[in-house]
Order: C-alpha cells, then structure tokens, then sequence
C-alpha cells in the first residue's frame, strides 16, 4: 500500500513546475515541525521548520516564511529558550505587519511568545 501511495504521489508530482512541488514540500515539512511540537519533540520540531523556513525564503513566501519562524518561536517555547523564542515571533511579527497580514500579527500577539 505504502509502496503504490509513494507511486501516485510521484505521478502527480512529475508534471508539475519544480516550484510547486518545492512549495509542496515546504508546506509538508512546516506541517512536520507543527506536529512534532504538539508531541512536544521539539528538536525534531526545529529542524523540520528550519528546513521550511529556507524553502519559504528560497521561494520568496513571506507569509510562509512568518509562520516558519513563529513556528520555531514556539518549538523553542517549548523548550523553555525565551531568547529564541522572542528572536523568532518577533521577526515573524515584523514580516506580518510588513505584509499587512492581520491574521498573522494576531496570532503571533496572542500567542506565548508575547506574554
């Protein structure tokens, strides 16, 4: 089953811009990131996002990019780092407000980053 999954996958892939399947791939990674620092593996959280991250600035995403570094911002919560932790919400802040993104300024505000 795995093995016919990978092969429908990759056949959906092939025809596709190498853009989109990185994008893709940024969004997958990020998504990693979020679920292993809901199981509060937060290591294996940063790395995951730190690979998205650089998809998302390689890809000029910046909304991807914002959430990527609140994403580290709050794995490195996780691990009680509050220098990082600021250090990250607050770039990711700064990109939100410079894009004009509300949803994201809100959220990065009312998360445990700003408290």
């Amino acid at each position: 089953m795995k093995r016919a999954s990978n092969q429908v996958l990759h056949g959906a892939t092939a025809c596709c811009p190498a853009d989109v399947e990185l994008e893709s791939e940024g969004h997958a990674l990020g998504n990693l990131g979020l679920a292993y620092c809901n199981l509060e593996r937060y290591r294996e959280a940063i790395d995951f996002c730190n690979q998205s991250l650089t998809i998302k600035r390689s890809l000029g995403d910046r909304v991807g990019e914002a959430n990527s570094l609140f994403n580290l911002g709050r794995a490195y919560s996780g691990l009680g780092d509050e220098q990082s932790t600021v250090l990250y919400c607050e770039q990711s802040l700064d990109i939100f407000r410079e894009m004009n993104y509300p949803h994201g300024k809100t959220r990065v505000l009312k998360s445990s980053c700003c408290d």
